[in-house]
This record gives C-alpha cells, structure tokens and sequence, in this order.
C-alpha cells in the first residue's frame, strides 16, 4: 500500500478551509435551515386551521340540512334550543337556537309619502301577521374545542310554513278569502 503524504512549506500551501470560511458557511447553513423551518411550520399551521375550517363547514352544512328536513313539516314544534354532539368528530359540538321571526313595520313607507292608503295598509298589516306567524329564524352553531380555546361557527336561516294561507279578506287570490283564517 502506498500512502501519499505532502509536507505543507507554510500557510500558503496547506489544503482545507480556514476557521473563517468554516464559520461563514455554517452561518448560511444554519440561516436557510432555520428560514426552511419556519415557512414549513407556517404552512403547516395553515394547513391543519384550513382543515379545521373545512371540516366545521361541513359539519355546519349537515347539521343545518338535517334540522330543516327535521322541523320543515312542523315548524310550531321547532325548540327555543337543541344540542349535540358529533359522533365522528368529538372535539366538534352543535347548538341550535330559534326564534320568531320579526317582519319590520313596513307601515311607514306608506305614511311617510303622506298616501295613508288603507287597504295598502290592511294589506301590509296582513302580511307582516302572516310572516310572523309563518317564519322561524334559526342559527345553528358548529364549536371546535382544543383544550381552553374554542372557535365557533354559525349559520342563520329561516323556516317557513308553506301550508298556511294568507288571511286576506274578500277573495284575494291564494287568500283565504275572508274565511276567518
């Protein structure tokens, strides 16, 4: 076996890096490795919150279409509240929360124009009674729990009750026709 072996004649001759150049390329190793690292765990924050984000919607979605067909029938027996669980997803929770609904006083539309029309006014008088008694607004809400913190999600819609009709005196057509309804 022959070994080659070079006798260094000084500074200028000697092979390999200087302490130096040694530090200088660790310090840019350990820049990149460090930039790597945080847009890696950045993203992968993102990524589990956009998870997260996705799966609640569509539990939003599921509970929101499973109430409708539940109480789209029997609007009269929709709850003040209603809760649960999700079987699949423990750390997800649903509530629900209805009222009635409140049609705004359109009365005043009328009135400002100086028109006091009363059959306008019998009219929209009617019709504001109808959607009051006709109209359910429900809000459900979706809430992730991780330990101490929570996030919640909400979705507001409205139930109506299609079978009844409008109480509209003297033969209106699709009214009761003064029937007393």
């Amino acid at each position: 076996m022959i070994i080659f072996y070079q006798r260094s004649k000084g500074i200028k001759n000697a092979l390999g890096f200087s302490l130096f150049e040694v530090l200088i390329a660790m310090s840019i190793m350990s820049s990149a490795a460090i930039l790597l690292y945080t847009a890696w765990s950045g993203n992968q924050i993102r990524v589990q919150k956009m998870a997260i984000n996705n799966k609640a919607a569509f539990l939003l979605d599921q509970i929101v279409a499973e109430l409708e067909i539940k109480y789209s029938q029997r609007i009269l027996q929709l709850p003040d509240n209603e809760s649960g669980v999700f079987e699949d997803h423990p750390r997800f929770t649903w509530t629900m929360e209805s009222r009635d609904f409140e049609m705004p006083d359109l009365r005043s539309l009328l009135i400002a124009d100086n028109e006091g029309n009363e059959a306008m006014l019998m009219v929209i008088d009617k019709l504001t009674e109808y959607l009051n008694e006709s109209v359910k607004e429900m809000k459900v809400s979706v809430k992730y729990t991780i330990g101490k913190k929570s996030v919640e999600y909400s979705a507001t819609t409205f139930l109506v009750d299609y079978s009844r009709s409008i109480p509209m005196p003297g033969g209106i057509p699709g009214g009761a026709g003064g029937l007393g309804q």
